[in-house]
């Protein structure tokens, strides 16, 4: 059997009926594979700023933008004039603030740790790196950045304070840790631990913190009675803003867990009050402290999540 050609006309109208769907198959695969090596160029210019951010040579002094000083050597101390104040990079991880009448020496620089000592005055440090890469070491305490932004003011005598303005810090010393959250501060003092405050908390807050920080510094036991009386007046003036006071109070003394302070804080998370976790608590069982501790709305957060800090 005999096929005839088509013919010319007919060889058109095919050509055309399956032409705009190829040409369309092929500008989609144009553009999918355009679009990927962008994606992908993008990312490998990315990592490759993330990782020279933190790279930094071990004995590589900062740069400073003073006119008198270009540079600030590991082992040299820098004092800032009675009304300077100086900015600087912390090599390439954030940057810090001197204030006037400030004295502060560089102790290491290195990626993964970079290290200063205040002798007296006040910084503010801005960080954006990995926790614990960015350290302050003061008169038996050292604060350890978690990748935030927070302001420290220090006296000749060691004592002093710091308050956090995002992220979180640790606050170490003789072997006891503090956890400092945005929003909070706390008084520095040589071989002690400050309480976590709010310094927006009411005046009636800082009084009953206070007057049972006095009564805990003597032996508790000897007037419970009048501990629990405070711990009770602390709970009642509490708002839920000042919920991490009250847990720091509870981990601290477990015995208070006997307080209004465990109901308060339990109202504040939305927990429920049971019988058998109270004393858990009271007895410092560490499960019972962690699974309140775990359901605080404000836990650490990754360092790479306060990503504004970084600009």
């Amino acid at each position: 059997m005999h096929f005839a050609e088509p013919t010319l006309d007919e060889q058109i109208v095919q050509s055309s009926r399956t032409r705009p769907s190829q040409v369309i198959s092929r500008s989609w695969r144009r553009k999918y594979f355009g679009l990927a090596a962008i994606a992908a160029a993008l990312c490998f210019v990315t990592i490759g700023l993330f990782q020279h951010r933190l790279n930094w040579r071990p004995g590589t002094p900062w740069p400073i933008q003073d006119g008198m000083l270009s540079t600030w050597q590991p082992g040299a101390a820098l004092n800032t004039r009675a009304e300077q104040t100086l900015q600087l990079d912390v090599a390439r991880i954030g940057q810090l603030t001197l204030a006037p009448s400030t004295r502060v020496t560089l102790l290491e620089t290195r990626r993964g740790a970079h290290r200063v000592q205040l002798e007296q005055g006040q910084l503010r440090a801005k960080i954006w790196a990995p926790p614990g890469w960015f350290v302050v070491s003061g008169a038996g305490w050292e604060l350890v950045d978690l990748g935030c932004e927070f302001e420290l003011f220090k006296q000749s005598d060691g004592s002093g304070s710091v308050l956090v303005h995002s992220g979180w810090i640790a606050y170490r010393t003789l072997g006891k840790e503090l956890l400092l959250p945005a929003g909070f501060a706390a008084q520095l003092a040589k071989n002690d631990i400050g309480r976590p405050l709010r310094p927006q908390a009411s005046v009636e807050f800082h009084a009953a913190i206070g007057a049972l920080d006095q009564q805990l510094a003597h032996d508790p036991q000897v007037a419970i009675a009048q501990t629990l009386t405070l711990a009770n007046q602390v709970a009642a003036t509490a708002q839920i803003a000042d919920a991490y006071t009250l847990l720091n109070i509870l981990q601290t003394h477990p015995q208070l867990a006997g307080s209004r302070v465990y109901d308060q804080l339990a109202e504040f998370l939305n927990l429920p009050i049971g019988s058998a976790h109270r004393e858990d608590w009271r007895t410092g069982d560490l499960n019972a402290i962690n699974l309140w501790w775990n359901a605080f709305p404000a836990q650490p957060k990754d360092w790479w999540a306060n990503w504004r800090d970084a600009f």
